[in-house]
């Protein structure tokens, strides 16, 4: 999930925020008694935590928590890392732009803060002090031709996330050129920063160096909290009555809900994996204009119509009528944390049902109340919704939310740095969290620009191509006042005329349920001489039509089915602990999970565990053990039984005798 913001960005709620702040509480009771509202009373002020001298330990937030989880579940996937990469043109100093950067670090705690797991307290942040690091800061001559892949290098190491800070940035002087021309490339770990973290970041970098250029102090926004404060005040709300609402929302609204499913070219992985690629989307002025009027005329948003128009093509691929569409959102419900670096953003799933919608009109209204229901109940973490209302506890790929649509609405000031010219070079993702994330951000010109983002366990590129041409044809179809659903193309004329000539050479066609031919890959009803022939087929890129099974493009079960099944393993006779070994690691488990009692070959997530616990028997067994266990251990072995022989072939490779040590800590 990275850092988009899309139906509500910051600006919004903050000065809403701002507003209700400076109202008299007769005013509020007022302004209550004529919406209607019991209370129009936003969060309370975030409190500032207490600050010792020295490393502060303070509590993660619920976001950090999943990041980090599944950070182990994949430690060398740059899924994770967020680069910022700026082209300047004209004379630079770099010295100067590394000062402006170790201001901003000493300014923001998250920009200073490393990783630990605790085994009573789980993740925790540890904020180094002001002055105690400073960023990697690398600078180098290279060459027009090598940018792209000195970047896509420079952004796809890993970080140690228990060495802050989780920054390092490159300053790469370009030879060989008319004009002075310098990269300068940020690379930040999603753990302490979002999308809008990421302007503040440059806002303040460009601010301190243009006032050191021109002798004056920093004209940059005051900070009376930081991250640490919000994640201790978000941890409080979310163990008070509150978010019982939210959630009950949640489960009412994603009962029996199924993840989008678009066809592939390859069976979904049992293990997680992150490998990614993209394809670009330029979305033309015009056609911005056509989307926007559309929304007006419903009193909806772009993202609404994007939404529906990205509906439009999930529901054609898919043959799915009732879809859930992930939407990232801003997170920063204060004015005081706008400028606050951290990881803020949240998901929401927009659960869209788009059976008897004919026209677009009627699937854009759909949408719109989707959406300011789902924005009333965006204030729990997506990582509780998916534990406590979904019953996802493994954590990982969320299998209801497989697909995100993000607009970018973050707003960029141009940035300008004295006598020089910059210009924020576009980059996709380093790898892929979701199936498909469609990805998009406004251009100067009042058109999108952006990435459709995809699995490549999944899809390869010529699939991924097609889909992203879908896209383009039904968002100017709806620009063009196409109303009628049947009406979208959902496939280039070039595509349209390749399909055209398979079925006069072979007699045979691909149709969906409407009479419309299917895309390459698409599955739906193949007709021979025009009769239907009772069977379900797709094309194949080579102009064959492969024949389908009933279950090869199946949906997932849905959410209710998922977790009925839950707790059958801990209804069968447990075993009890054979070796001293299974013993200890049984009473890590029934400490963490408050059960009286635990089965060798009982699955930790089936006792009612989550991934968050999971990080915290991993932080038990290191402190026991003295061995590194990759969560990706834990998850492939989820029984006290496998795990015990993963810590001895771990504990044989690494020289480190871990029966002994059980039988040590029984006896302490």
């Amino acid at each position: 999930m990275t850092g988009s913001e899309t139906i509500g960005g910051p600006t919004d709620s903050a000065a809403l925020h701002r507003a209700l702040d400076s109202l008299s509480p007769q005013r509020r009771a007022l302004l209550a008694q004529r919406l209607g509202l019991t209370d129009v009373d936003g969060p309370p002020p975030v409190p500032v935590v207490e600050r010792r001298p020295g490393i502060g330990r303070y509590p993660a937030s619920p976001g950090q928590e999943r990041l980090y989880y599944i950070h182990g579940l994949a430690p060398d996937s740059a899924v994770y890392l967020m680069p910022v990469v700026l082209r300047i043109t004209g004379p630079v100093s770099a010295d100067r732009l590394r000062s402006a950067l170790v201001a901003t670090v000493d300014r923001h705690e998250s920009l200073r803060t490393g990783f630990a797991l605790d085994g009573r307290q789980g993740l925790t942040q540890v904020v180094h002090p002001a002055g105690s690091v400073a960023p990697e800061w690398v600078t180098d001559e290279i060459y027009p031709d090598d940018v792209v892949d000195r970047v896509d290098w420079w952004r796809s190491r890993p970080f140690d996330l228990a060495s802050p800070p989780l920054l390092r940035a490159a300053f790469w002087t370009v030879v060989g050129t008319a004009v002075p021309t310098a990269v300068l490339a940020l690379c930040v770990h999603h753990l302490v920063v979002d999308g809008w973290s990421t302007k503040v970041l440059v806002d303040e970098l460009v601010e301190r160096y243009t006032a050191a250029s021109e002798g004056r102090p920093a004209a940059v926004p005051d900070l009376r909290v930081q991250y640490v404060d919000f994640a201790a005040w978000q941890r409080r709300w979310l163990e008070s009555p509150g978010p019982q609402q939210q959630l009950e929302f949640w489960r009412t609204t994603l009962a029996s809900a199924r993840g989008v499913r678009v066809p592939s070219d390859r069976p979904r992985r049992v293990d997680q994996s992150f490998a990614g690629s993209a394809v670009r989307l330029r979305v033309e002025p015009s056609v911005v204009a056509g989307l926007a009027r559309s929304a007006r005329a419903e009193q909806g948003t772009l993202y609404m119509a994007l939404a529906a128009a990205f509906a439009v093509v999930l529901r054609r691929w898919s043959g799915q009528d009732d879809l859930v569409i992930g939407a990232p959102v801003a997170g920063r419900p204060r004015p005081e944390l706008e400028s606050v670096v951290g990881l803020f953003i949240n998901m929401i799933p927009l659960r869209v049902r788009l059976d008897g919608a004919s026209t677009f009109d009627e699937m854009l209204r759909r949408v719109r109340s989707v959406c300011l229901d789902v924005y009333a109940h965006q204030d729990v973490p997506f990582e509780r919704v998916a534990r406590d209302a979904l019953g996802e506890r493994r954590g990982g790929r969320s299998a209801l939310v497989t697909v995100m649509l993000a607009l970018h609405n973050v707003p960029v000031a141009q940035i300008r740095l004295p006598h020089v010219d910059i210009e924020p070079v576009d980059l996709p993702r380093g790898g892929a969290d979701f199936d498909l994330t469609l990805a998009l951000a406004p251009t100067a010109d009042s058109g999108l620009t952006g990435w459709l983002v995809y699995s490549a366990d999944l899809f390869d590129p010529d699939t991924a191509e097609r889909f992203a041409e879908s896209v383009r044809e039904v968002l100017a179809a709806v620009a063009a006042g196409v109303t009628a659903v049947a009406d979208f193309p959902v496939m280039s004329g070039a595509q349209r005329r390749r399909l055209v000539a398979w079925e006069q050479q072979r007699g045979e066609s691909v149709l969906d349920g409407h009479g419309s031919r299917q895309p390459i890959g698409v599955p739906g009803y193949l007709h021979i001489d025009g009769r239907p022939a009772g069977r379900r087929a797709r094309w194949c890129a080579d102009g064959s039509v492969q024949l389908l099974d009933d279950g090869d493009d199946a949906e997932t079960p849905a959410i209710a089915e998922t977790t009925e099944t839950a707790g059958t393993a801990a209804d069968a006779a447990p075993v009890a602990a054979r070796d001293d070994l299974e013993e200890v690691l049984t009473r890590i488990w029934v400490d963490c999970l408050d059960v009286p009692g635990v089965g060798v070959h009982d699955d930790f997530f089936e006792l009612g565990g989550h991934s968050l616990l999971a990080t915290l028997v991993v932080a038990q067994i290191r402190d026991v053990f003295r061995v590194e266990v990759p969560m990706y251990f834990f998850v492939d072995a989820p029984t006290v039984a496998a795990l015990a022989e993963l810590l001895r072939a771990t504990g044989r490779r690494d020289g480190i005798d871990v029966d002994r040590i059980a039988g040590l800590a029984l006896t302490v």
